[in-house]
């Protein structure tokens, strides 16, 4: 953004923050104590998982 300075010499500059709905997504929740291979590996671990305990197959086993 832009900087700004007021009619009495004062700058500032405006920050957009982060919406709450941004902030929760998937992507935005970095863990800075993983690599991003180990949370790669994480996210194909859970999906995986997830797959197994909902029924649904894994794109392998019905894509041709």
């Amino acid at each position: 953004m832009t900087e700004t300075t007021t009619h009495n010499g004062a700058s500032y500059k405006l920050t957009r923050l982060p919406s709450a709905l941004e902030a929760s997504k998937a992507a935005n929740r970095i863990r800075p104590w993983m690599s991003r291979s180990e949370e790669q590996q994480r996210a194909i671990e859970r999906i995986a998982r997830v797959r197994r305990e909902s029924g649904i197959p894994s794109p392998d086993e019905w894509m041709w």
